[in-house]
């Protein structure tokens, strides 16, 4: 890749070539889909990387679509001339890097079942999760086995243990690199079989074990088909370019790197996620599409990024949590298409989900000059159905609060190996209970009101924790805010917030709570506030409430009971 300019960004394919490999009844599916659209794009650049990848077979810092699905193929064969095959399950817990991608696509590809970890996971967390699975291969990189695995008897039952790495095996390890140099290039795909599971991916709730979703082949091939059909109708152009840094282990970030694949659009891949090496690569390398978190955006914008050329930005994304309109209206000042003396300002897409419906769930747009509707998540996407109950399974009228359930091909089957939780997730054997409080206008657009485990009861009155967090963040001097309930005997719970300064800014705890006070219904206004330097955050940058309970419910019950000083 030269300084100046990304190498090997050519013109699309022709359009009749891609229908005939696209619209074939459902051909594509995710053990032969990058061997279909290595069919189609071949040569064209894939991934823009900041450092060189060298391995005795590839060397640089452009993957095309061939050579990325060599790395699969020889990934995919490494493991099969370790024993690894059908419905074996392969954890894989690494930094956040290239490789880790590859190897997801190689595991399902291979017919057995990728199980992607957070890296931010504790040992025990990756132990419980190994052995609740039932692995019998898990993949590492250095940093991981530094900090959390450290030999072969971390997890006994594991048979075979993979590190990536340039540096010797340690003792018990198996090399990653080593395997796939002496691997073939060459791997014939797995029958498609629509129902079957090829990822389990695992969800931390706020209390008990992390509990893992199971995916199937259909559900994650519905997103590639979609894209790879847009593509055949709205081709990419050779200056268009993604710029990508979200976690590829978290479910938005695997969902984006099959989009980009699908849909040819090339993606420069920053591995860590930080605002000016964003904003300067979008300004280098005249990147047209970012999508990112809210949080994300927050930063960005604290960054400054007028001061940067952004005009090549298209498409501004989001997920994971709900943006600002403000700050939706602040993006779409940056980049857009000019027609003569017109600006047309750049699209904006947002999506919401969850694991368990394979990342989306609703999505919703802004086009040219219209920014979407403050609070709305959008409308369900079509592979869904979907209702609102209430605690009983009723559905609610139009307008009122309850928990949205969703039913369809791309919603999970289940928890591996946990009945009660399948009980307790799915209606009447069939409806996904998502566990999001939402409402719907007359018009079919949801809007999200809490999460239902973060909704407090005190004293009879139901507080929606994201409501008062929201307003806690129009405070000038806050920048996040984590509101929980702390279990109290008169009143069930009562209401505290946690909270970050923004940068240069000051605030005191008692001046927040009065502001609180002031600003917000005296039922829902939060008690006690503890500022904090540092916010525990989750992969996808949202305030972690089940890291903050376990951090502050004790500290708070003895506020609240009198014991120490307010």
């Amino acid at each position: 890749m030269g300084e100046e300019e990304l190498t090997g960004r050519t013109k699309p394919p022709y359009f009749k070539k891609i229908k005939e490999l696209v619209f074939g009844g459902g051909r594509i599916n995710m053990s032969n889909w990058l061997d279909i659209l290595t069919e189609v794009y071949g040569d064209r650049a894939s991934i823009y990387l900041e450092k060189e990848l060298d391995y005795p077979f590839f060397k640089g810092k452009t993957i095309t679509y061939r050579a990325a699905m060599e790395f699969v193929n020889r990934i995919g064969n490494a493991l099969l001339k370790q024993g690894i095959g059908e419905g074996d399950r392969v954890v894989l817990i690494t930094s956040n890097r290239v490789e880790l991608v590859f190897a997801c696509f190689a595991v399902m590809k291979i017919g057995a079942i990728a199980v992607p970890l957070n890296f931010m996971f504790r040992a025990p967390e990756i132990k419980y999760i190994v052995e609740n699975c039932g692995a019998r291969c898990v993949i590492v990189d250095w940093d991981v086995f530094v900090l959390n695995v450290k030999d072969a008897s971390f997890a006994p039952s594991v048979e075979k243990w993979l590190i990536v790495t340039r540096r010797e095996a340690p003792e018990g390890f198996l090399s990653l690199r080593k395997l796939m140099s002496e691997a073939g290039g060459g791997l014939a795909p797995k029958e498609f079989i629509p129902e079957k599971i090829v990822a389990i991916l695992y969800t931390s709730g706020t209390t008990g074990f992390p509990k893992g979703a199971l995916l199937t082949n259909e559900a994650f091939s519905r997103t590639v088909r979609r894209e790879a059909r847009l593509a055949a109708v709205l081709p990419t152009s050779r200056a268009q370019l993604g710029v990508f840094t979200l976690p590829v282990a978290h479910i938005m970030g695997y969902i984006m790197t099959i989009s980009f694949f699908a849909f040819a659009l090339p993606w420069y891949f920053i591995s860590r996620f930080t605002p000016e090496k964003v904003l300067k690569t979008i300004e280098k390398h005249r990147g047209t599409t970012f999508v990112g978190v809210p949080t994300m955006y927050a930063v960005l914008a604290a960054c400054g990024p007028e001061k940067y050329d952004l005009s090549s930005i298209k498409v501004w994304g989001a997920a994971g949590d709900a943006m600002p309109v403000e700050r939706i209206r602040h993006f779409k000042r940056f980049g857009g298409v000019h027609l003569w003396k017109l600006r047309i300002p750049p699209l904006y897409f947002e999506g919401y989900g969850q694991v368990e419906t394979v990342g989306i769930t609703c999505l919703k747009t802004a086009w040219h000059w219209r920014v979407p509707k403050p609070g709305s998540v959008g409308r369900v996407v079509r592979a869904l159905h979907h209702k609102i109950v209430d605690q009983n399974g009723k559905t609610v009228r139009r307008g009122e609060v309850g928990v949205l359930a969703v039913k369809g091909p791309r919603v999970c089957r289940g928890y591996w190996a946990n009945e009660e939780a399948n009980r307790e997730a799915f209606l009447d054997g069939e409806w996904f209970l998502t566990g999001d409080l939402v409402r719907a206008d007359r018009r079919g657009r949801l809007y999200f009101v809490d999460r239902e485990k973060d909704m407090i009861k005190c004293g009879g009155y139901s507080i929606f924790s994201k409501e008062v967090e929201e307003e806690l963040k129009n405070h000038p001097a806050v920048a996040e805010v984590g509101v929980i309930g702390i279990p109290d005997e008169m009143k069930g719970q009562i209401p505290v917030a946690v909270v970050s300064l923004k940068p240069g800014k000051k605030a005191a705890e008692d001046e927040l709570v009065q502001w609180g006070r002031e600003n917000i219904a005296g039922y829902k206004a939060p008690r006690h506030v503890r500022i904090v330097k540092d916010m525990p955050l989750g992969m996808t940058f949202k305030v972690d409430k089940k890291e903050l309970r376990r951090l502050y419910t004790e500290e708070f019950r003895e506020i609240l009971a009198g014991k120490r000083r307010v």
